[in-house]
This record gives C-alpha cells, sequence and structure tokens, in this order.
C-alpha cells in the first residue's frame, strides 16, 4: 500500500499534558507532548481553525494493535473548542493489512465533549503507512 499524506507544517510547539493552554495555537501547528509516553497521541496537529475546527491525532506503533485513552484528549478538545477529531494510525507497511484497533476507552467522555462543543461533531479513525 503506497497511501502517502502529507500535510503543512506551520509551527511546531511541545505541550504539557496537565493544564493544557492554548498558547495562540492556530491552524497547521504540530503539539507534541513533553512527555516520550504521553497515553493517547504521539503527536497533534490543528488542521483547521474555522468550523469545523478539527484535530487529528496521531500515534505511531510497530505493533499489530494499538488502544486509545481518549480522556488524555479532553483538555486539549476543551481548551480549543474542537468540533471534529480524526485519528491516524502510522504503522509498518508488512503490518497495514493486519493492524487492529485495539480498546477506545473513555469514548462516550469524547462525545460528550465535543457534543457540548457543537452539535453536529464528528470522530473519525484511520490508518496508514
Amino acid at each position: 500500500n503506497n497511501n502517502k499524506i502529507s500535510w503543512k507544517i506551520s509551527k511546531t510547539i511541545n505541550i504539557a499534558d496537565e493544564n493544557f493552554q492554548d498558547h495562540g495555537i492556530q491552524k497547521d501547528w504540530w503539539l507534541f507532548p513533553q512527555k516520550y509516553n504521553q497515553p493517547c497521541f504521539d503527536v497533534l496537529n490543528l488542521s483547521s481553525t474555522i468550523y469545523p475546527r478539527t484535530l487529528r491525532v496521531i500515534q505511531v506503533t510497530k505493533s499489530m494493535t494499538h488502544a486509545f485513552k481518549l480522556k488524555y484528549l479532553v483538555p486539549v478538545i476543551k481548551t480549543l473548542k474542537i468540533d471534529k477529531v480524526e485519528f491516524y494510525v502510522v504503522c509498518r507497511n508488512e503490518n497495514l493489512k493486519d493492524f487492529n484497533l485495539g480498546v477506545v476507552d473513555d469514548i462516550k467522555t469524547l462525545n460528550r465533549t465535543l457534543k457540548g462543543n457543537n452539535k453536529n461533531h464528528s470522530i473519525s479513525f484511520s490508518k496508514n503507512d
């Protein structure tokens, strides 16, 4: 599979899991966690600042499965008033066909948070190599 995705990078910043702050974050900014073992994501990208305000969640893995703990996204989603969340799992090409999404915890919490920002919210999962 040769699916290639490229996204613009305007700026990169490090963010703290606790006490997340806006930092004037704008479109095409990439947010890297300060902790190397941040639950739920390896990097975040604000891909749209107009409706729908869209957050990309990128997780890189060499495993055949990966779980998500969505409660760790709630402070970011609330602060940035996100309407839509897209999840991308990046894995090795040889693992792509057999990759499975693991347990997705706190989906109801994430849904309530998004619904509080906008009634027409959405969540989507995608995998790519």
